[in-house]
Order: C-alpha cells, then sequence, then structure tokens
C-alpha cells in the first residue's frame, strides 16, 4: 500500500483488554447454575486476560474447564497460602503466561492471608509484555485486618520493585482489595487484639504502619494508580449489596496513554451505553448468579502511540473512542453500537494525515476485532461538524505483526477542518 505511514514505520498502541472477576469460593461444577452465569459474562466481556479471584484450591478442575471453553489456552493457579489454605487467584490467558510467581513474605515471617499470584503475558505485537498480579487482600474491617491489608500491599509493592516494575512498565495490580475499615489510620505498634496467633510480622518493618482506604495511597510511591471506572449507569459499586471493593492498579504510563473501563452488571447491560461487548445483552440476573463481586474490564494500549496513530486505531477499540450514547441518528441501530473518534472534533490541520495520491481525498487504516463487522460513515447528521465523507472502505493485505484476533482495513475519504467520523458495529 503506498502510504507514508507505512505499517512498519508507526509505533502501534496494542490494545489489551484485561478483567478481574471476584468468583465466590471458586468456579461452580460446568451445568451449575452460577457455572453458566459466570461462562456467560466471560463471554460477553471477551477479555483477553482473566484474573480469577477466590479460585478455590478444590475446584480447580471446574477452572481449567471453564477457560477451556471459552477459548483461554493459558491458565495460572497460585499457590496454597500460608494462612488461608482453600482460596487462591488464577489467571485465563489466550496468550503464552511466560513467567509465574506468588507474592510472599520474607524469610522468617508469616503475613500474607493468601499466596497472590504473579505472571507475564507474552502479547503478540509489542516487546512491553504486561505483569499481572491478582490479588485477594485480607477481608473485614478491624484494626488487625487493616493492619493486614497494609502489610500485604506493602509485599505486592516491594515484588513489583524486585521484578523491576513500575510506573514506567505495563504492570497491573487486578483484583479484590478489600480496603475498608477506618481511614486513615496510623499504626505505632502491632494491634493488640484480632491477629491469629501464628502472625509474624517481618523484621524489616518498622513503625508506624499507615493504612488508608484508597488504592493510590500505597502505590503511588512506585508511579501506579487506579484506573477509574463505573457500571454502565455510572454506579460505582463492584460489590452487589453495596461497596467498592474490586480495582484495577497500573502503571502511570499506561494511564496516561488512555483507556476506556467499566463494572459489568447484567442488570445494566441492555438499557445502558457501555464498553463494546460480544454478543447480544445477558439477563438482567445473570451477574447475582455468578457471584457477589461483578466483573471489572479494561481496555489498555502496550505500547504509546502518536495523536494520530491513537485517532485512526480507534476504530479498533484502542480506548480512543467516546461512546454517543444510544442511537444518536434515531437510525434504529442502537444495539450495534455508534462511536466517534476522541471526545472532542479532530483538527486534521494539527493532525496531518500522510497520505497516498487519492483523487478528491485521503486514505487511512484502521483496524477491528475479528468477528466484529465495522460499516465506516460520515457523521453528518451528527451535532459534532463533520464536513467530510467515505469515498470507500475495504480489507486489505494483513501486514506481518498485526495483533492476534485484528484485522486491518482501509479507507479512502474526505474530511474539512474539524470533524468526526463514525464507526457502526455489528457483533454477532
Amino acid at each position: 500500500m503506498a502510504m507514508g505511514l507505512g505499517w512498519m514505520e508507526c509505533i502501534f498502541a496494542v490494545p489489551v483488554r484485561i478483567a478481574a472477576f471476584n468468583l465466590y469460593q471458586g468456579v461452580e461444577d460446568p451445568g451449575s447454575a452460577a457455572y453458566e452465569a459466570t461462562r456467560a459474562i466471560l463471554q460477553r466481556v471477551n477479555a483477553d486476560i482473566v484474573g480469577v479471584v477466590e479460585a478455590n484450591g478444590a475446584t480447580q478442575s471446574n477452572f481449567n474447564t471453564l477457560a477451556a471453553s471459552l477459548g483461554y489456552a493459558h491458565t495460572y493457579y497460585s499457590p496454597q497460602g500460608p494462612m488461608d489454605t482453600t482460596l487462591r487467584t488464577a489467571v485465563m490467558s489466550r496468550w503464552p503466561i511466560t513467567y509465574t510467581n506468588a507474592v510472599q513474605s520474607p524469610p522468617g515471617a508469616k503475613e500474607m492471608t493468601r499466596a497472590n499470584g504473579i505472571v507475564v503475558v507474552d502479547v503478540p505485537g509489542t516487546t512491553q509484555d504486561p505483569t499481572l498480579v491478582v490479588v485477594h487482600y485480607k477481608a473485614l474491617g478491624s484494626s488487625a485486618e487493616s493492619f493486614r491489608r497494609a502489610i500485604e500491599i506493602r509485599r505486592t509493592v516491594e515484588a513489583l520493585q524486585n521484578l523491576g516494575k513500575g510506573g514506567s512498565s505495563n504492570v497491573f495490580v487486578i483484583g479484590d482489595f478489600n480496603l475498608v475499615g477506618s481511614s486513615p489510620v496510623r499504626f505505632d505498634e502491632l494491634p493488640s487484639t484480632g491477629l491469629p496467633s501464628s502472625y509474624q510480622l517481618g523484621s524489616d518493618v518498622s513503625f508506624p504502619v499507615l493504612y488508608q482506604t484508597n488504592p493510590d495511597f500505597f502505590f503511588s510511591g512506585i508511579g501506579m494508580g487506579k484506573a477509574s471506572m463505573l457500571q454502565a449507569d455510572g454506579d460505582p459499586r463492584t460489590f452487589n449489596t453495596g461497596g467498592v471493593l474490586d480495582y484495577i492498579v497500573t502503571s502511570q504510563t499506561v494511564l496516561n496513554r488512555g483507556f476506556q473501563a467499566e463494572i459489568y452488571n447484567s442488570a445494566k447491560d441492555a438499557g445502558y451505553a457501555g464498553l463494546q461487548k460480544s454478543g447480544s445483552p445477558l439477563p438482567t440476573s445473570t451477574s447475582s448468579t455468578a457471584s457477589d463481586h461483578y466483573l471489572i474490564f479494561g481496555d489498555f494500549q502496550m505500547d504509546n502511540a502518536s495523536p494520530l496513530e491513537t485517532w485512526i486505531t480507534g476504530f479498533g477499540l484502542t480506548g480512543s473512542l467516546a461512546e454517543l450514547g444510544a442511537d444518536p441518528d434515531g437510525d434504529g441501530l442502537n444495539n450495534a453500537g455508534e462511536y466517534a473518534f476522541g471526545t472532542s472534533p479532530v483538527d486534521a490541520s494539527s493532525r496531518p494525515v500522510t497520505q497516498s495520491s487519492v483523487t478528491g481525498g485521503i486514505k487511512i487504516t484502521y483496524l477491528q476485532r475479528s468477528g466484529v463487522t465495522y460499516a465506516v460513515k460520515s457523521a453528518t447528521d451528527l451535532a459534532v461538524g463533520f464536513t467530510g465523507s467515505v469515498i470507500s472502505s475495504r480489507s486489505i493485505p494483513q501486514p506481518d505483526g498485526l495483533p492476534s484476533g485484528y484485522e486491518q482495513y482501509e479507507a479512502t475519504l474526505t474530511i474539512g477542518t474539524k470533524g468526526f467520523l463514525k464507526v457502526e458495529a455489528t457483533v454477532p
């Protein structure tokens, strides 16, 4: 293809969808209502990597069956924890898992409730493979439990530092943080009551120990912070009886690239716009049948991209799309999903498009997820001032290094000084 902006010449922001799901006491038997609801939610969200919390050691075979049925060829199960010998954390991945470990206390200490798993996933199309820690910190809100959480998060931070990971890496700490109780709290000594008799604090810990219910307090020192997310209607709860227990904490570099994240609640699926999903909206009771927690997920980029490329690859749902709401132009396609680039009109003069010689137009390339049909149209009927039109859109030969699960397309269009394009996506 005769374009100045060639595939190998640009920096592609490889998109990855990451999810975390706290399942109540593990994966239940195949065929049970909870199993089928869990499977339906994972299929609907269609994440590339899934962290599973409360992956019961006794139901690992069910976990393996579930992963295989969804096409996740690579899995990891954390080892038995030092105090909770039942619950584990686990990972399902479309791509190979190249490193595994678990967050542990230092020699001579016994602090961790569970051995929270660490993995590195080999994501195609990038050398910046993500590191994920799937966590399930100590639950409940007593003073002793808050102290234990503070130490467990400290050990998580230390584990990442030992791996050389932080704010400039693709690092994700995902799962059930259980950050409840009084906040802030200062501990000048061990809590006098409530600690297990076998609890042994590491000799490297000095007082005071500080605790807060905001994960940013613990992770900002290594350049990480929480990814903001809400249910599709704006509800912040991740626990279905109230409260925010589950988070995705990631590197500041990842946050700066732009992302989209959501708390999936099937009760809101059909009635509100949200992130792009696979298949049809699920029955309203699906989430409550699957677990007492809602699944959380986000679309993140593994590499930096130029503003122009982010704009173009927005077609591929890389996180640069803004939801326009249900059926903004009245064409009856609200269920398919209608999106526009960015959050403000694109100024073509400040983001020049390198083009081949096309009479009356320019050529751009964009990506789409396999199995999703996109129709690229002008948005002249939207109140966003698009002043051009799409001349044609066609599939083109696929370049080397294209991420798995995506196809590259080419569109020829005219464009004025400012404007949006509309993408109508139909998911089979």
